[in-house]
């Protein structure tokens, strides 16, 4: 599970940077409702990359569309946000 958490943070980054804060938020508040559940932590130093990029899609979008993003991330699951991320980064371009 370490490496799965891993990659929904890292997941949540890349949606960040790619202008993609909705995705970014909904991987982020699924990766936190992980830790939730399992007691997993992020890296510190991981944490002080990722904690920018997170305020950076929060500020794109209106409060209300950022809550909702995280509200669905967090309630998805570990699994299908999981197969999501899979999707996500096997689409063509």
């Amino acid at each position: 599970m370490p490496a799965g958490q891993s990659a929904l943070e890292v997941a949540a980054g890349l949606a960040a940077v790619l202008g993609e804060p909705e995705r970014a938020l909904r991987y982020f508040a699924a990766a936190e409702a992980n830790t939730r559940a399992t007691g997993i932590r992020r890296d510190p130093a991981d944490d002080a990359f990722l904690q920018p990029l997170i305020g950076k899609a929060r500020s794109a979008l209106t409060a209300d569309a950022a809550s909702a993003a995280e509200r669905t991330g967090g309630a998805a699951g570990y699994d299908v946000t999981l197969g999501d991320v899979r999707a996500w980064l096997a689409r063509p371009g």
